[in-house]
């Protein structure tokens, strides 16, 4: 389905997604830091790292953000194109396949990069092997 789809399949996304939205928006699951974030988001550089549905990636995209969405599932990406394309945010959105979890992604440098419920999916045995130090390197 193309990411334009604004028909029957485009409002059957946005109201599973809009519900998604409401059922995890609480002010003690994720409102208390988009309150305390939305001014700040206005106008800044932001990467949502593990993006899933990214209903905080939107957000903070509706809020006047540039948002890069990155993701090592395409079918989120896409999911996500699709939803900002149906809100009219898809201009200030970036979508980046991480293929790699330990490769850079990001040419330049971001405001703010944040991964709500992504970091447990890590695969911690390479991240673990490539953040070792040797002992000549320690403090």
């Amino acid at each position: 389905v193309p990411s334009h789809d604004t028909g029957e399949r485009g409002s059957d996304l946005m109201k599973a997604w809009c519900e998604h939205d409401q059922e995890t928006s609480s002010f003690e699951v994720r409102g208390w830091y988009r309150q305390k974030y939305r001014q700040e988001a206005i106008g800044n550089s932001i990467v949502d790292l593990g993006c899933g549905f990214s209903v905080d990636g939107i957000y903070f995209c509706e809020a006047g953000a540039r948002v890069t969405f990155v993701d090592i599932v395409a079918s989120n990406l896409r999911l996500v194109e699709r939803v900002a394309t149906l809100r009219g945010i898809v201009s200030r959105c970036r979508f980046v396949l991480l293929d790699d979890p330990l490769k850079p992604v990001l040419p330049e440098p971001v405001d703010l990069i944040f991964a709500i419920g992504s970091l447990h999916h890590i695969p911690f045995a390479g991240a673990f092997h490539s953040g070792r130090t040797s002992p000549s390197s320690r403090p």
